[in-house]
């Protein structure tokens, strides 16, 4: 039986008051120092916490 370990921590992290969002960055190292990397987010919260840092 495979654990889902997303959910896993999805549930601790919520239970305590906390958001989830899953974020894998897609690019290399000279994206990434252009500032041009991609994050492909998925989450309860992902819209406001992206407003919030950009």
């Amino acid at each position: 039986m495979l654990i889902n370990v997303w959910l896993l921590w999805f549930q601790a992290i919520t239970s305590k008051g906390g958001s989830f969002v899953e974020a894998p960055v897609s690019g290399s190292k000279q994206p990434a120092e252009a500032a041009l990397l991609v994050i492909l987010a998925a989450g309860d919260k992902v819209n406001s916490i992206f407003q919030h840092h950009s």
